[in-house]
């Protein structure tokens, strides 16, 4: 069974095409063991992700963490991945600056606690566009 984050299914802003917005997620985690997920938050479709900034504090040794959104609607499908391994045994700040990455169908954005248990907080900053909702023919 995942953790919910006190974020998880807070309501993110959701303005005019194109403006942008961030939202604020983050969990307390303690003794999380390797493999936990934690749902950080729930988001609509119609956003694209523009960049992701994540602050932790030391996590312990060996500690690592995954960072990626996964669709809600049943599709058997990795998540993708916004952070892969990222080093968090000591405090610091990791980011995701790739091509922006557009939320087509209700979606979580889910940490992976890997590498040791862990104890500690993260915090995540989403940076985020309405971009409405895409047809496909």
């Amino acid at each position: 069974m995942p953790i919910n984050a006190p974020t998880s299914t807070a309501k993110h802003y959701l303005g005019a095409h194109g403006n942008a917005s961030r939202s604020h997620l983050f969990v307390q985690l303690a003794a999380a063991p390797i493999n936990e997920v934690v749902i950080l938050g729930t988001f609509d479709a119609g956003m694209t992700i523009d960049e992701i900034r994540v602050n932790h504090a030391a996590m312990g040794a060996n500690a690592t963490f995954d960072l990626g959104i996964a669709p809600m609607d049943g599709t058997p499908s990795k998540p993708t991945e916004f952070l892969a391994v990222a080093a968090s045994a000591t405090a610091g700040v990791k980011k995701f600056e790739g091509v922006p990455v557009v939320v087509d169908t209700r979606s979580q954005l889910i940490l992976t606690v890997k590498g040791a248990v862990q104890t500690g907080r993260y915090d995540v900053l989403v940076e985020y566009r309405s971009t409405g909702v895409s047809h496909k023919l």
